[in-house]
Formats: structure tokens, C-alpha cells, sequence
């Protein structure tokens, strides 16, 4: 039995299903169709995408800055390693990327051509408007496409 009300209330907190996850994951979606592609890449191209994926979810920035710290997580030992598999994933249409002599890339995750929408954080949607601009407004409820 328990000894004490300090006995049941950490009995409580460590069995308690609020408990936050605390393993790495790759936050999502991740388009279906993207992954297959990276995956039918040569070499270590899946894992460099699945490392991007992994930092956009974790910032919600495109472009994503992809240091060797990033990449070896992901079992991506060296740079030559690194700059083949973006190389092979820019290649597929699946990155555009900005190169630095002296700087990990900056790499902009595609998804059919166009760059992957940056995630918006809590403070950025209270900081925008939250009505669109009238312009906008009006040409909604006009749409010619749409029948009265």
C-alpha cells in the first residue's frame, strides 16, 4: 500500500496518460507520393528527405537549414554523403536548394513543383488578420464559377 499522500501523487504523475511524448517523430503530413520517389533515389536520399521532413515539423520554416549535426540522426555520416543524396533529391523535383561555401544548405522542400507551405505557429495566427481583405470578400461572394 502507499505510505503517504507523496507516495499516491507520484504513483499518479508517472502513470498519468498526459504524459508528453518524449521520442523523437516526424511530424506530418508527408505526401505519399514525395516519400515513394525519395525512397526509388540511390543511396542515402530517403534518409536526407526524412531528416528535412523531420526539421520542417520541428521549426515550420521552407526553407530549412540541413547541418551534418541534422543528418546524422538519420545515419548520414559525412558531407559527400549528405550533398549526394540533395543532389539526387533536387534531381527528382523534390528540393531547391541554396548553397554556401562555408554554411550547411538551406534546402526548400517541394511538393509538385511548389515550395511546401511554411506551418503557421500559435503566435503568428493571432498576430495576422483574421478577415480577409475586402477586395477579397467581394470577389468570393461573386464567383462566376458558383451558381446563386
Amino acid at each position: 500500500m502507499f505510505g503517504g499522500i507523496e507516495d499516491v501523487l507520484r504513483a499518479v504523475s508517472e502513470n498519468s496518460p498526459t504524459k508528453r511524448q518524449t521520442a523523437p517523430f516526424i511530424k506530418g503530413p508527408l505526401p505519399l507520393l514525395w516519400v515513394n520517389t525519395a525512397a526509388s533515389l540511390p543511396g542515402k536520399a530517403l534518409a536526407v528527405g526524412l531528416a528535412l521532413w523531420w526539421r520542417f515539423g520541428l521549426t515550420g520554416d521552407n526553407p530549412v537549414k540541413l547541418t551534418m549535426d541534422h543528418c546524422q540522426r538519420f545515419g548520414i555520416k559525412s558531407r559527400n554523403g549528405r550533398k549526394a543524396a540533395i543532389n539526387a533529391l533536387k534531381g527528382a523535383g523534390l528540393l531547391e536548394v541554396e548553397l554556401s561555401s562555408t554554411k550547411a544548405p538551406r534546402v526548400t522542400i517541394l511538393d509538385a513543383g511548389k515550395p511546401v507551405l511554411p506551418r503557421t505557429t500559435k503566435a503568428s495566427r493571432s498576430q495576422s488578420n483574421s478577415c480577409p481583405p475586402q477586395e477579397e470578400t467581394t470577389q468570393l461572394l461573386h464567383d462566376p464559377h458558383i451558381p446563386p
